[in-house]
């Protein structure tokens, strides 16, 4: 590995500043303003034009009045034949309209992220080794992306979606900034791995989230949010037909934008198009819908028991067998309402 760049003050600093902000509390407030329809909006992305250089010239929408929001801008779409597609069956297509910040070969199950710095490809998936052993001599290219930059994200190769994993966990900026000075950023960050089989072999686009910019939106999924806040790391498996079920762990691990891969040209015809509109990943359009529950629940007419009252002096009985989770019987055997707040 090469040796490190020193960072220099002002990036120790900023980091610094980042780290001490309150992460998940400013990007959920960020993510309900951000999608408030008002007519400051305009303002907003009027300012957001000059300050990053946005060219709405190639946006499908090119006046600040067009959008509903201010969101609907930041994921704003571009015109037919913006971005063409490289039809070279050699060439590989970026799925990002990013910056190429790293590349290369995965040397002993680690992926560089800045000169000096690296991380474990085992972080970057979630922990699943069965992944990390299929990339371990695989190739990685990280882009990131600028505020101003188009926020979409593109199929690379075309394939067929298996398994999608969310993994909660830090909300730092991906800015140049802090990959000089946090290690292991991308595998700290809060991020969604979809895994993909192609017909040249497996890959992986992972989607790091940062600090104001953490919700993160498939098409075939929706916005992909946590049932509770620190849910642990959840695990979307989709089958041939397109269902999906969900199972969920506890362990923590974390990651960055990368694409282990063996780099292989891509197919000709579509490739590197919108993934909610290349042919090969129509059959992976699935609702989860069907998830599996979290925890095995108890055989039909098996006894359960109440969950302990929060005010010990009135204890509540036993619930009868069979009746429902949220069913509690009061002492005279009448049916009591399920209070708002969740047992622990």
């Amino acid at each position: 590995m090469t040796e490190a760049i020193r960072p220099s003050w002002r990036d120790r600093l900023l980091t610094l500043i980042v780290a001490l902000l309150p992460q998940h509390a400013l990007s959920r407030l960020v993510f309900h303003l951000s999608r408030r329809r008002s007519r400051l909006k305009n303002i907003a992305i009027r300012w957001f034009v000059r300050r990053y250089g946005v060219n709405l010239a190639e946006a499908a929408c090119e006046r600040p009045e067009d959008y509903p929001h201010f969101n609907a801008f930041f994921t704003r779409a571009l015109k037919a034949g913006a971005r063409p597609i490289d039809r070279d069956p050699d060439a590989l297509v970026s799925p990002s309209d990013g910056r190429l910040s790293e590349f290369g070969r995965i040397e002993t199950g680690r992926l560089l992220q800045a000169k000096g710095h690296d991380y474990r490809l085992l972080d970057l998936l979630g922990g699943r080794r069965h992944l990390a052993e299929a990339f371990g001599d695989g190739a990685f290219t990280t882009i990131y992306l600028a505020p101003g930059d188009y926020h979409r994200v593109h199929m690379p190769l075309a394939g067929r979606l298996q398994t999608m994993l969310f993994i909660p966990g830090r909300l730092y900026s991906v800015a140049p900034f802090t990959t000089r000075v946090v290690r292991g950023l991308f595998a700290r960050n809060q991020r969604v791995v979809c895994h993909f089989e192609g017909e040249d072999g497996p890959f992986c686009v992972v989607l790091v989230g940062a600090l104001n910019v953490s919700a993160i939106e498939t098409v075939w999924h929706g916005l992909v949010r946590p049932p509770r806040e620190r849910s642990g790391v959840i695990e979307y498996r989709y089958d041939r037909s397109g269902r999906c079920s969900s199972t969920r762990a506890r362990s923590w691990v974390a990651s960055t934008w990368a694409r282990p891969s063996s780099c292989s040209p891509p197919p000709s015809g579509g490739t590197g198009r919108n993934w909610h509109r290349a042919p090969a990943c129509a059959s992976v359009s699935a609702s989860p819908n069907a998830a599996a529950p979290d925890r095995p629940r108890p055989a039909a007419g098996a006894g359960r028991r109440a969950p302990p009252p929060r005010n010990r002096r009135h204890a509540w009985p036993a619930a009868s067998a069979g009746a429902p989770r949220t069913t509690r019987l009061r002492a005279n055997g009448a049916r009591r309402a399920p209070r708002s707040r969740r047992w622990r």
